[in-house]
């Protein structure tokens, strides 16, 4: 279940803790909250990576001192939201988390686990999710907060932070594909059926 080789070690201070064992993670969790550290979590797929990512992390930064990623393995993106996804595996994409600046800690979220397990090990002062998550649905963030009452502090509710979305960009890619193949099968068709003209 664990892929603890995803990262290899380095000495670069700008890597994040790379932490899949939710055992460990819970120690981790626990020395930063020795040291006096509010604690914020978000969670999410990262697929296809984008400046609104990056935004969003950023801005969930801003909430406390340390901000723990959770990263969806591959098999939760394939449950959530269809075979075809993701569009890159966890092995590229927690890497590409490690190697932003924001993070601190990036975990993993499998699919074998219940949903507010993440959020039940890290135990946030803050958990700060996207608005696309709750559908923009009030009734969804209240639900939250009594699922996760007494082991999460506040929630905040971040609307999208750029115009750009994953699963747009995947809908453009595919209507350009399709567009592209629509031509390329006309100009054949078109040569083909000249071919037999009488």
């Amino acid at each position: 279940m664990v892929n603890s080789n995803i990262i290899p070690k380095t000495e670069s201070p700008f890597r994040a803790i790379y932490e899949p064992d939710y055992d460990n993670l819970k120690q981790i969790v626990e020395e930063f909250r020795r040291q006096g550290k509010k604690i914020v979590l978000t969670q999410g797929s990262w697929d296809m990576l984008h400046i609104g990512h990056v935004f969003y992390m950023e801005k969930a930064r801003t909430y406390g001192d340390v901000l723990i990623v959770g990263v969806d393995s591959d098999a939760l993106i394939k449950k959530e939201k269809g075979p075809n996804r993701p569009v890159y595996p966890e092995t590229e994409r927690v890497p590409t988390i490690i190697f932003l600046r924001q993070a601190d800690v990036v975990t993993l979220r499998y699919a074998e686990h219940q949903p507010g397990d993440l959020v039940r090990v890290v135990r946030p002062d803050v958990f700060v999710i996207s608005e696309t998550t709750t559908g923009r649905n009030p009734d969804i963030i209240t639900e939250m907060q009594k699922e996760h009452e007494g082991v999460c502090g506040e929630i905040i509710v971040l609307p999208p932070q750029a115009a750009t979305s994953t699963s747009n960009k995947i809908r453009l890619l595919v209507i350009e594909g399709v567009k592209n193949l629509k031509e390329r099968l006309d100009a054949v068709i078109a040569e083909f059926m000249e071919d037999f003209k009488f």
